[in-house]
This record gives structure tokens, sequence and C-alpha cells, in this order.
């Protein structure tokens, strides 16, 4: 992800070396950028951990049983995995799951293992995508939905929609729960016939104990209601309210703060990034304020810090205390984002703004929020949205706007990650060629990608359609992540054996610790999967094909043009003595020096003409994630000695890349005469070949992909486009290649 305002660190020690200010600065932009994800998860984890669905009861046991869960994954996942585990993994400084792929693939020299590494990484970052397009809907529309808290008079009140009124006239009052008032709300007149009504089931389930119609409603997180009635002749009817906890003003803000969200990236950070770590600090010691507050008034909370409290609730509730683990997972999530904001930070930085800042508010947020659930338990409107009931109900307008901007950030930095991670998925061969701006002239890695953008945005209004409230959204949260951290976990058993020297014992021995919980997380987030889990994975397996359907695509074609060329050196030395020279410098992109480029190869035979001086010049991307600044522009920039070419004019040339460095071949071709080039390449025209590619058959691939592939190919950026080249210096020449 992005540094909002902040140089970017030298190397994978960022911390050393810095002054005790440059730290801090760090730490408080780190506090501003990587933790905006996890800082707001208060808005609703806990509350969907006490979700109706679960039917858990609300007694002083379970609220400490499920405040146990929380501290000790915050610190098992968070403090122990990732702060004190993986993020000693660092590929030249940076971090996230494809720099770690990279860093483990290494090491794997058989073609299937890698492959295996391969498939895992970017399967895993495909899984980021998921989490890229449900955190900004799901946090952005948790806020807003404490506008229902602020103003409840906006309520809509109780539409009933079935059955007729000759039918409710003929219901019986039994047992049950009694219907007191249809409409307490006063946006509809309340009818008699409605009262004395008897309700045996909601939503398909057993009332377990007497409730009024507005404990039922309330308790039900603003999503529709079904009840089922029976009349005397013993028939069921149905009945169905919207509730009291749907506010009409909550989806149409949600989308339009979003819309600005999206629309303001094309400005890139640094206008604004020097108030998120001020304003993200202040968020944290907002919730820790509010959170001791609380406390104070209900100390016996703490106790829920001995994880005998979870295990004892996970030993009384069996199935259903695992399937809470779904919920209590939301807490970590964005837990992932600190080992792929490593390379901006630091490692220091990211350790001290997570023990100094960000843990401690948390946990006394979350202690806070179970301390008021102690004293309100059965009030259903606490349970709905415990953050919110945390203060006054003066102060409950001020917070939304407040828990509003801390989600805009927080929303924010998983944007720029997913411009992060599909920077270097591209870089890697692994996406087409798309646009990308650089918001800033200090910052490299401040870019922007508006196809990814309004992607994203689009996912997220859809998102917020479908599900409307934040409690159905948490259904497609997790899922993603949690299968992320798994693929993570696996990635980091080969490190520790081969980068950290550890021996099979212990690294299988941690690894194993770190499987059992990530794998609970994911089979419990999985009895979501047909309640919305589906989105992310759905999105990730469509993303996963498209990035190995375009990487073979890539090596087919390479095949292709290959197959169809000439030894380059053996093609100008047959040339050299009878083509015409026309005066200037030609400079030819290929991807290999041994075989003559497709347009090299069209020019000198229906051109008949060659430049007088030519040099071949190969781009490549390394596994490392920095090469310029990292190495001397002397070793990165390799000429090929060739003392006859060079008596021709000819040169051969590689430069090369990280895949997170910026591509600029007009700036590296002015050190060519450190390395032996004597040429002016200023007026040097740049040739480049353009494939016009169609399918033969289905040989190497199958045929649907090989069309997916084409038409990816065909929408990609130009070669020209993608290095940044001038367009009046660039000469595209087509060909048509089948695969």
């Amino acid at each position: 992800m992005t540094i909002p305002a902040t140089p970017t660190p030298e190397s994978g020690s960022h911390a050393h070396g810095h002054s005790s200010s440059r730290l801090l600065t760090l730490t408080i932009a780190a506090v501003g950028v990587v933790f905006g994800d996890i800082g707001t998860s208060p808005l609703y984890a806990l509350k969907e951990c006490f979700s109706p669905h679960y039917g858990l009861p609300h007694t002083d046991f379970e609220i400490k049983g499920i405040l146990s869960l929380i501290f000790w994954s915050l610190t098992l996942i968070i403090g122990v995995k990732y702060l004190v585990i993986i993020m000693r993994f660092a590929n030249n400084g940076e971090g996230g799951i494809l720099a770690l792929m990279e860093l483990v693939a290494k090491f794997r020299t058989k073609w299937m293992k890698r492959a295996v590494i391969v498939a895992m990484g970017l399967f895993g970052s495909a899984l980021l995508y998921g989490d890229g397009v449900i955190t900004p809907a799901i946090s952005v529309l948790s806020a807003i939905e404490g506008i229902t808290v602020a103003a409840p008079s906006n309520n809509l009140g109780y539409k009933v929609v079935s059955p007729t009124p000759k039918q409710l006239a003929a219901y019986e009052a039994s047992s049950g729960v009694l219907i007191d008032s249809v409409d307490p709300g006063g946006k509809m007149a309340a009818h008699e016939m409605y009262k004395g009504m008897l309700i045996q089931r909601v939503n398909g389930k057993a009332i377990d104990s007497p409730k009024t119609l507005q404990e039922l409603v309330s308790s039900n997180h603003g999503d529709d209601l079904t009840f089922t009635v029976v009349n005397r002749s013993g028939t069921e009817e149905t009945i169905t309210i919207d509730t009291p906890n749907s506010n009409p003003l909550v989806i149409p803000i949600t989308v339009i703060i979003l819309f600005g969200l999206f629309f303001i990236q094309k400005y890139g950070t640094a206008r604004v990034g020097n108030i998120f770590g001020p304003f993200m600090f202040g968020w944290f010691s907002l919730l820790a304020i509010l959170g001791i507050i609380s406390i104070v008034q209900s100390p016996d909370i703490l106790w829920a810090i001995n994880p005998y409290h979870a295990i004892a609730f996970c030993g009384r509730h069996g199935f259903m205390a695992f399937a809470v683990l779904g919920s209590v997972f939301l807490v970590v999530t964005g837990g992932e984002a600190l080992y792929a904001d490593m390379g901006h930070f630091g490692r220091t930085p990211i350790i001290r703004g997570w023990f100094y800042v960000a843990f401690p508010a948390l946990l006394l947020q979350y202690f806070g929020q179970g301390a008021l659930l102690l004293r309100e338990a059965d009030s259903p409107a606490t349970l709905s949205n415990p953050f919110f009931h945390m203060v006054p109900s003066w102060a409950v307008l001020p917070l939304v706007i407040i828990a509003t901007c801390a989600t805009v950030i927080a929303s924010q930095a998983v944007i720029s990650g997913a411009f992060s991670l599909t920077w270097q998925a591209a870089q890697l061969g692994y996406i087409p060629r798309i646009k990308v701006l650089h918001t800033s002239s200090e910052e490299q890695g401040q870019i922007y990608l508006p196809t990814v953008n309004w992607l994203l945005f689009a996912m997220c209004v859809l998102l917020v359609i479908m599900f409307s409230s934040s409690g159905a959204l948490a259904a497609a949260y997790g899922i993603a992540v949690t299968s992320t951290m798994v693929i993570t976990t696996i990635l980091a058993w080969s490190a520790m054996r081969n980068i950290l020297g550890w021996s099979q014992l212990v690294a299988t021995s941690i690894s194993l610790c770190f499987i059992v919980l990530d794998v609970a997380f994911v089979s419990a987030n999985g009895l979501k999967f047909f309640h919305g889990g589906y989105v992310p994975i759905v999105l990730a397996g469509a993303i996963f094909i498209l990035m190995v359907t375009w990487h073979k695509g890539r090596l087919l074609l390479a095949r292709a043009v290959q197959k169809s060329g000439r030894d380059l050196k053996e093609l100008i030395t047959e040339e050299n003595s009878w083509r015409e020279k026309v005066a200037g410098t030609a400079i030819y992109l290929t991807q290999s020096i041994d075989s003559a480029p497709r347009a090299f190869l069209s020019n000198i035979t229906y051109n008949r003409v060659r430049h007088e001086c030519l040099i071949f010049l190969s781009v490549k991307i390394t596994d490392n994630a920095r090469e310029r600044g990292v190495m001397s522009n002397v070793d990165r920039i390799k000429v090929e000695e060739n003392k006859e070419m060079k008596n021709m004019n000819v040169y051969f040339v590689k430069i090369h890349y990280g895949f997170m460095d910026q591509l600029d071949i007009m700036d590296d071709l002015n050190y060519l005469p450190d390395s032996g080039v004597l040429v002016d390449v200023t007026d040097a025209v740049f040739v480049l070949g353009h494939e016009n590619v169609t399918v033969r058959d289905g040989r190497g691939m199958a045929r649907w992909r090989k069309e997916i592939f084409v038409f990816l190919h065909r929408n990609s950026r130009t070669p020209a486009s993608h290095f940044g080249l001038q367009p009046w210096r660039a000469m595209e020449i087509g060909a048509h290649v089948e695969i």
C-alpha cells in the first residue's frame, strides 16, 4: 500500500539508523494507513458476535467468553504470527503475499513445487481483491448505520405485508409472543386487530423466551422479519414486516460517500496523507477513552482476559461457539495489511504502532463494549449496535461523522493496497498491461489505476445494494482473508526453513499452531458461504483464472513468435553488408536477444533498410522487489560484450527492474555511456512489435482460455504506453500470430 506523504525507507531494516523523530513520523504514518482496517472493526465486530441467528443467551458467561476469544485472537494472530514471525520475511524490504511467494519460490528448483507455490501465492493475492471490495462497503455502511441510533424518529415503522385483516381476526392467542402494538413508531395507525396476535416462530426459528414485538424487531439487526402464526383451523400463516432499524437514507448516503472516496483517488494520497496518521491516532485515542469510561463502570469484564472463559464458552456451546468464530474473526481482518505495508514503513514502526497505540486502544474498546453489554444485556437496541450506545444520545451524530471519516481512511488504505497488488502482478506478468498514473513525484509507490479504481467502486456499490446492511454484509466478510492467512502460513513454513534456517521440528511446530487457528477461522467462515461468503470466493476464482490464463497465454505467444523467428546475430551479420543504412539510432524492444524481434524482421524484409546504429533492448523483471536504488546502474544495466557486433554498431542491452520498481526506460538509457555504449539516444526511435493474435486450436491451453487471452491482449495497453515512451518517438509494427 502507499504511504501518504512519507518518504520511503531504504531497506527491509527500515527502522535501524533512523533518528527518533524519523521513527516517530513513520510510526504515526503507519497508524494512519496500516491499522485503518483493523481499527474500524469495533463498529461491527462485537455486535455480529451476538447476532440473533446464533441464538446465544446474553448472560455474563457468553459476554466474557466472546471477549476472551477476541483478546486471544488479536494477541496470537496479529501480535505473534504477523509481527513476530511473518514480518521477518522481507523481499528487499517489501512484504505481502506476492513478495513472500517470490521469496520462497527462489528455493524451489523443481518446476512442480515452484508451480504449486506460485499458484498458492496468486490465489492468495486474488482473495485480497475480495477484501478490497468488501472492506470499503462494510466499513462505510456500518458507520452510516449510526444514523438509526442518532435519529430513531426517521425509522419507517412496521409495515404489514400479509395476511389479510380477515385472517388476522381468526388468530387465537394461546402461547408464544403477544403483539401489543404494530406501529410504535407512529408512521402507521395502530390496528386493534393486530393486538393479541400470536407469533410462534420468527424467520423459521422457534421463540425460546417471551419477548415483545419491539424486542424481536430490535434484536434482528435491521433485517426484515417473517412471523409464523397459527389460526384457529390450525393453518400456518405468515406476516412479513420491515424492521425499524432500517433507514431509507443509509444506502444513498453510503453510495455517495463511496463515490467521493473513489473519485479522489486520482489526486493521490500525498495532499491529504499528512492528516491520516494524526486523525487515526485521535480515533484510537477516542476508542480507548470510550472503553475506559465503560470498563470503570463494570470492571468485572477484565476477567475475560483469562483464556478459561474462551475455553468454557466453546465447551458449553459446542458447534454454535464454533460458528461464532466467523464473527470473532472480524476483529483481525486487516492483519494481512501489516505485512503488505512493511516495505513502506519498516518492521519497527509497525510493531511500535501496534503495541503502543492500536492494540491497547482496540482491547479497551472491545472490553468497554463488553462492559456495556454486562449492564444492558436486556436491551435489544444496545445489542444491535453497542458501539454507538457507548455515548449519550447527543453525541451519537458527531460520533457517526468521526466514524465515517475513520472508515474512509481505512478504505483508502485497502484501495491503495489493491493498486499496489495489481502493479506487482502486472510487473510479474500475471495480468495485462494497464494504465498506471504516478500521483507523487517523490513517492514511486503512490500510484493510481483508473480501471481498477472504478471496477472496485462498481463492486462496492453492488454489494451495498445487494446486502443493504453491515450485518448481512458481514457474512461475506472474512472467508477471503482467512483463506489468505492459511496460504501465508504455509509459505511462511518454507521461509522459516530456508531463510531463517530453523529446524524442521521448530518450523513445523510453529506453523502447525497457526494452521490450527487459521483453519478454525476458515471453517467457521465457511458456514456463511451461502449467505454471502461466496462473493469473495467467486471473485477470487475469476481473478485467479484471468491471472494464470494471461501468464500461460504470454508463454504460448512468445513460443509462437520464437518459432517463426530467426537467430538475431546471424541475421544481423547476414544483412549488414548489403542492406541500406539510414542515419540515426533505432532501439528495438525484445524479450530475448537470441531471437530476432518481429518488428526488426519485418522492417528489413519489407522496408529493406536498417538504421546506422541498432540497440536491442530487453527489460527483465526480477524476483526481487526493487533493483533501482539497490543495485548500481552499471550492474543493473547490462551490455553484452561482443566485439563483432560492436564493430557493426550493434548493441545488446538488458535492464533489470524489481517487480515494485517504476519502469523508466528513458531515464535508464541515459546511463548507457557508463556501460560503454557511446551513443546519443536523445533522438533515437523506438521500434516496437504489436501482435494481432488469433486462436488456431486448443493445444497448449483450452480454447476458451485462449479466447480470454486474445480479448485481454487486444484490450491491454500498447508497449509504448506501458514503458512510458514518448508517442512521437515510438513506431509500432504489427504482425499476425496464431496460438
